[in-house]
């Protein structure tokens, strides 16, 4: 257990060095928007890529070689950021996300598999608590010492707590856990199909025989993978497409010190719910697509009231809350579907939704506030559609 605890902080640090080094190479270079958006999306293509290219090392188990690979990554930015210029900048920015990518597959296969598989929707959600607190607190760190807290102080604590991570973390010797149960679900699943066959035998008793059918057939139901992806690129797609234009919104109102706070706040806050209700059933269909249009409302209709650090920050907790729930369920359902492999191709979808919401938050935005929420019921509604 106490590998998980490292990790989850190791990770948590990580998370918060995104905005934290995205901030430090705005304001040391002063660079135009462009190269910041040039910068955000080289970030997310390296993430993308580094999830297609190292999923083999995480179906077939090497944890500590993607652990490794992390720690490397995140060590060579360093030297980039002593040394900062505009090349500089974006490799220790890609970097960063190498290390992203490569210790979330690390994380993530690991908890697969020394996890029993009836645990895996608990502990997912234990994890993603623990590091969304770590970057709660990270964040509430900077805005506060942001003086004599430095980029390569930030750094060297990601590489212990990294370290510490590689030293704790045991290896995978066999991908057993996830093999037994895809055998499990397969044969779970020829099971269900045998036994609403079954209802054959009642066909001169219609009512019987529907209401044997239905109770083993929607029963063994679960959602496709390709609707799952869809699904969670659409609801990230709608979050950055709001809250890439919030700072933009309000940058006469809120500064970038309050700005962190109430992430801050809204990351800490979201997460210690989440433990509180940890041992929920995360997968459930209609629970799944509640969580979602409740995100959606919240996102559409609040966006319009937010114009202090108060309602930015209840804004945020509310809609993180959401968010880390809705990930968590789609999230089992995907772990369920796919038995635990090919996971780059979950959090590949999530950064695809990251970049299109970005693209288009960034576009419509110039329309009116009408048009721009228009479009966000739109983005809002597909997931909705897929998952009824």
């Amino acid at each position: 257990m106490l590998w998980i605890i490292i990790a989850s902080l190791a990770y948590g640090i990580l998370a918060f060095l995104d905005p934290f080094l995205f901030t430090y190479i705005a304001y040391n270079l002063s660079v135009s928007g462009l190269y910041l958006g040039i910068l955000n999306a080289l970030w997310s293509i390296s993430y993308i890529v580094s999830n297609r290219l190292l999923n083999n090392f995480a179906d077939s188990g090497h944890n500590k070689l993607l652990l490794a690979i992390s720690i490397l990554s995140i060590s060579i930015s360093m030297p980039m950021l002593s040394n900062l210029n505009l090349l500089n900048g974006v490799i220790a920015y890609v970097l960063h996300s190498i290390s992203m990518a490569s210790m979330n597959l690390s994380l993530s296969v690991t908890l697969l598999e020394y996890i029993d598989s009836e645990m895996w929707k608990n502990i997912t959600s234990l994890q993603k608590a623990l590091s969304n607190i770590t970057r709660g607190m990270m964040l509430l760190i900077a805005a506060f010492f942001r003086s004599v807290l430095t980029i390569e102080n930030m750094i060297i604590i990601a590489i212990i707590f990294s370290v510490l991570s590689l030293l704790a973390m045991p290896s995978i010797l066999f991908t057993f856990e996830r093999n037994m149960f895809r055998f499990y679900r397969n044969l779970r699943s020829l099971s269900l199909y045998l036994k609403a066959s079954s209802s054959l035998m009642f066909i001169d008793r219609p009512k019987v025989a529907i209401s044997i059918f239905e109770k083993y057939w929607n029963y063994g139901q679960t959602i496709s993978i390709p609707r799952i992806i869809i699904a969670v690129l659409m609801v990230t797609a709608l979050g950055d497409y709001i809250f890439t234009v919030i700072p933009y919104v309000l940058r006469n109102i809120v500064s970038l010190q309050g700005m962190w706070i109430a992430y801050g706040i809204a990351a800490i806050l979201s997460a210690l719910i989440l433990l509180i209700v940890v041992n929920a059933e995360w997968s459930s269909k209609s629970l799944a697509l509640g969580l979602i249009m409740s995100r959606m409302l919240i996102l559409i209709i609040g966006f319009n009231y937010v114009r202090n650090e108060t309602t930015l920050t209840l804004y945020i907790v509310v809609s993180s809350l959401l968010f880390l729930l809705i990930d968590v369920t789609l999230y089992n359902y995907f772990i369920e579907g796919s038995a635990g492999f090919n996971t780059s191709l979950y959090f590949i979808s999530r950064e695809i939704g990251s970049i299109v919401g970005s693209i288009l938050g960034g576009i419509f935005i110039g329309f009116g506030t009408n048009t721009y929420l228009l479009v966000s019921l739109v983005i809002g509604i597909v997931p909705i559609i897929l998952l009824i």
